[in-house]
C-alpha cells in the first residue's frame, strides 16, 4: 500500500514536496497544487517544506498513520458505515516569527477515488495524543500530534494533505 504526503498552497505560497529526509519505508508518490513535480516524492516519515502566503515556512512531517484508530472516550463514534483514520504530524516552524494556526483545519485526506475528507472532532484517540486545537509554535520550535478523519469503512486513504492558514494557503 502506498500513501502520499502533499502540500497545497494558494497564490503567493509555495510547497516543496521533495522529501527533506530519506527515512521513508513506503513507496509513495506526491502531488502538490501549484508546485512542480518532486524529484523524490514525499511519503510516510518524510518532511516537506510549506511556505504560506504570509511567508511563514514550515517543515511538515507525516510521522505515522493509523487506519484502525478508535475513540477512547465514551462520546465519540464514527457515523454508521464510517471509520476513523488518524495521521500523526510533526510541524516545525522554520520562520523567524511565531506561527499560530489550527493544524486540524490545515489537513485533509483523499481516497483512491479522489474523495476528500476533512478532520473530525474527537476528545481522545487510541493512536496517541491529539494535535492541539490551536498550535502556537515559536520560531525553531515544533509540535507533534494526531489529527483524526472520518472515512467510509473499507476506504483506503491515498493522500494526506497539509495546507497552512487553516486550509487557505
Amino acid at each position: 500500500a502506498s500513501l502520499l504526503l502533499a502540500g497545497c498552497g494558494s497564490l503567493g505560497s509555495s510547497v516543496n514536496t521533495t522529501a527533506a529526509n530519506t527515512t521513508s519505508t513506503s513507496t509513495v508518490a506526491a502531488k502538490a497544487s501549484g508546485a512542480a513535480a518532486a524529484s523524490k516524492p514525499a511519503g510516510l516519515g518524510d518532511t516537506i517544506d510549506v511556505t504560506d502566503a504570509s511567508g511563514v515556512k514550515l517543515a511538515v512531517t507525516l510521522v505515522k498513520v493509523d487506519a484502525a484508530a478508535a475513540s477512547t472516550d465514551q462520546f465519540s463514534e464514527p457515523s454508521a458505515g464510517n471509520q476513523y483514520f488518524a495521521a500523526q504530524f510533526k510541524i516545525q516552524n522554520l520562520a523567524s516569527a511565531a506561527w499560530s494556526d489550527s493544524p486540524s483545519n490545515c489537513t485533509v485526506v483523499k481516497d483512491g477515488k479522489s474523495q476528500t475528507f476533512q478532520s473530525t472532532i474527537v476528545t481522545s484517540i487510541s493512536s496517541g495524543p491529539l494535535m492541539a486545537d490551536t498550535a502556537n509554535i515559536a520560531s525553531g520550535d515544533s509540535t507533534l500530534g494526531w489529527v483524526v478523519f472520518e472515512v467510509p469503512k473499507g476506504d483506503k486513504v491515498a493522500t494526506v494533505q497539509f495546507t497552512p492558514l487553516s486550509g487557505m494557503g
